[in-house]
């Protein structure tokens, strides 16, 4: 009989390696989507906010002349005219012709690939509570594909019709329901790591910024934090609107540090405190379909089996009035042992009742 050493490696291991691989993948393509229909966005008489080098070598047939890789066609501060339009044009119409960037696509994927490899496997060695089964590490892929694809849909859709002001209104896309679903789900290990890999796909949706990571990983840690031991609907309320209140004044610090004008901080800090009071309705609503989909018994599920006018323990108290008693009596005495040795009280009472 082979000892536990000399088995060859689980089929597991190498499902979980596909699985961050196709989802590296996933990931990659969704950060390189571009909008080949994005308006313009300088018009006539604007001034320019930055300088503008051309990409690559560019033809312009009417004026019989080749704009050179790194040619500056705008300077800062310049206003525009219509020959830097024209100019602007050939750049908008050559990006424009593919949806992806096949560049970005396998660099971005590389850099997802090691950076998930090596956090999930460091992860699964060296934390204890970090156990993972199959289905929790496809739940988790699933959902952070779902949260990217709705943070990128939300970000092209703001950035084709309002351009100058996406940067400001990206604060308002609920991104802080992800610490909040993942807390509930799984558990505080799992929320903090998948956090810090989500941030890293945000920090790519929006060219490589620090400052959208850090919004990114502060807001979901503190709202899997503020999702603890969630004995009721309102926790989860209560932690979007905490995370919320806390990350406006991370927002106003950003600001701050960056030098940006404070004209435009009361919009950001109303705009976060709608994503955080916005993502508590939001997992609130996606909890019952994960719960459905992927088979799991959340602590809001608990909360449905430990009423006491559910039908199974209406029955019992009909039918069987001292096993009914006896079961609520013992459901108390579990929650208050599980309370004292930092357990699962919810469960150990909903346990309890249904023994």
């Amino acid at each position: 009989m082979q000892s536990e050493k000399a088995k060859p490696p689980s089929y597991l291991n190498y499902r979980r390696l596909l699985v961050i691989l196709f989802l590296s993948l996933l990931l990659s393509l969704i950060c390189s989507i571009k909008d080949p229909f994005k308006l313009s966005e300088y018009q006539y008489g604007d001034i320019a906010r930055k300088n503008i080098k051309s990409p690559v070598d560019i033809y312009l047939p009417d004026r019989d002349i080749t704009m050179k890789k790194g040619e500056i066609i705008v300077r800062e501060g310049d206003r525009i005219t219509d020959e830097h339009l024209g100019k602007l044009s050939r750049i908008e119409v050559r990006e424009s012709t593919a949806a992806f960037s096949v560049k970005n696509i396998v660099l971005i994927f590389l850099l997802l690939f090691f950076s998930l490899t090596l956090i999930y496997e460091y992860a699964d060695k060296n934390i204890k509570k970090f156990t993972l089964t199959e289905k929790d590490l496809n739940f988790a892929a699933v959902f952070t594909l779902f949260m990217a694809l709705i943070v990128k849909a939300s970000a092209l859709i703001l950035d084709h019709f309002a351009p100058s002001s996406s940067l400001y209104l990206i604060y308002i896309v609920p991104i802080f329901c992800y610490g909040i679903i993942l807390r509930i789900v799984l558990f505080s290990e799992a929320a903090i790591i998948f956090s810090i890999l989500f941030s890293i796909v945000m920090g790519f949706l929006f060219e490589n910024s620090l400052p959208i990571f850090l919004y990114t990983l502060l807001g979901n840690i503190l709202a899997s934090y503020y999702s603890g031991k969630c004995e009721n609907r309102n926790t989860v309320l209560k932690a979007g609107l905490y995370t919320a209140s806390i990350m406006s004044l991370i927002v106003i610090l950003f600001d701050a540090l960056q030098g940006s004008s404070l004209s435009n901080i009361p919009l950001k800090v109303a705009f976060t405190i709608f994503n955080g009071v916005g993502s508590s309705f939001i997992a609130l609503g996606l909890l019952p379909v994960i719960e459905h989909v992927f088979n799991y018994t959340t602590d809001i599920k608990l909360l449905e089996l430990a009423n006491l006018e559910h039908p199974l323990l209406e029955e019992m108290m009909v039918n069987a009035p001292g096993t009914h008693h006896h079961s609520i009596v013992i459901g108390n005495l579990a929650k208050a042992a599980a309370e004292s040795i930092g357990a699962h009280p919810l469960l150990a009472r909903v346990s309890a009742y249904y023994h």
